[in-house]
């Protein structure tokens, strides 16, 4: 009896497996749509500007991109869709 459990299971496992080896998934396709850009940077700006150009830039639909600090003072980024 134990025998003809285990051919059974042996049998179910082996069809299934030839069922999933026919499966065929496509691969996946990324859009291929360019984005082109707006850029907007700042630059020679004191820390304690910043937050108010990032606020003013941000209700003009401007995502920031870069911020970081030169030999001339701070500097951002931002950039948003044309």
């Amino acid at each position: 009896m134990r025998n003809w459990i285990a051919i059974s299971i042996a049998m179910f496992a082996f069809g299934l497996g030839c069922v999933a080896s026919q499966t065929v998934i496509p691969p996946a396709r990324a859009q291929a749509t360019s984005l082109l850009w707006e850029h907007l940077c700042e630059v020679d700006m004191e820390l304690h500007d910043i937050n108010a150009f990032a606020k003013r830039a941000g209700e003009e639909s401007w995502e920031m991109a870069g911020a970081g600090h030169g030999p001339a003072g701070f500097f951002v980024c931002f950039k948003r869709p044309k």
